[in-house]
């Protein structure tokens, strides 16, 4: 017998969670005072009858929001979500599993979301649609305010002011963050949080951004003094200094090289500690 995954333990553990909420005794009460708010003897036969009358249910319906708030109040001690209890005691033979592609059946499940503190129209809007080409929705953070924010289907215009040129620096762009219910196992959780990682460098080459593909550490960062980087370039014979400063011994001979290597160096510093930062206008 082949080794169950992550997921489909956690998805195993859901329809336990869902089976437990069927057996319980409170369902059969909570299905009679929704059927009597609605002045119905019987649920909903299938879901066509369901969304012929969905404009009747709501807020102007006199206590269904009432009892709906105790659908949800019930689904969430078994971690499910209120639409769960809803459909449960209100359509006839609703199974919650048969619908796991259209609606999750959990209260909290695994998620990956895009977080923006930009404000900036021109930009959330590229952000909205590149995120969404990745099946994924932006969240837009002002204080301890959050609001999903969802996209529209046309591509946004580019222009002179297009947010590719007016764009916030790479760390106040955006960031990406995974959350995942309790319970959830860590194997399953790891992939996520890789396919997370995945979206962040994607999102940052459609926005325009440089991206590493792996963070190394250089040794040469520690040599910004002793290169004399504060300086560009540098003066005719501060070469000489260094290499009197970094190399013990004074074999002329090797002078041609060592200043080739000191050369190689700033220049490589230069694209790691410079180039990265510097403004869109210059």
């Amino acid at each position: 017998m082949a080794k169950s995954s992550p997921e489909e333990r956690w998805y195993a553990e859901v329809l336990r969670r869902v089976k437990a909420f069927e057996l319980s005794e409170e369902l059969e009460p909570l299905r009679q005072r929704g059927l009597a708010v609605l002045g119905r003897k019987k649920p909903y036969a299938d879901g066509g009858e369901w969304w012929q009358d969905a404009r009747r249910r709501g807020p102007a319906m006199p206590g269904y929001m009432e009892w709906h708030q105790e659908c949800e109040a019930l689904a969430l001690r078994f971690g499910l979500a209120p639409w769960v209890a809803v459909l449960v005691c209100l359509l006839k033979g609703y199974k919650p599993e048969d619908d796991i592609g259209m609606m999750v059946m959990e209260a909290r499940w695994p998620s990956i979301r895009i977080v923006t503190e930009a404000t900036d129209p021109l930009f959330v809007t590229r952000l909205m649609h590149e995120a969404k080409q990745l099946g994924l929705y932006v969240v837009q953070k002002q204080g301890p305010s959050e609001a999903t924010l969802i996209p529209v289907d046309t591509e946004p215009v580019e222009s002179e002011s297009s947010p590719l040129a007016s764009r916030p620096p790479v760390d106040a762009a955006f960031y990406v963050r995974v959350e995942t219910p309790p319970g959830y196992p860590p194997e399953a959780a790891s992939r996520l949080h890789k396919q997370a990682t995945w979206a962040s460098r994607e999102l940052q080459k459609r926005l325009g951004y440089p991206t590493k593909q792996r963070l190394r550490a250089s040794p040469l960062t520690s040599k910004t003094d002793e290169l004399r980087m504060g300086k560009r370039p540098l003066t005719l014979g501060e070469s000489y200094d260094i290499i009197d400063e970094t190399y013990e011994d004074d074999d002329m001979g090797k002078d041609q090289e060592r200043r080739e290597q000191i050369k190689s160096r700033r220049h490589k510093l230069k694209m790691k500690l410079i180039e990265p930062y510097r403004s869109n206008e210059s």
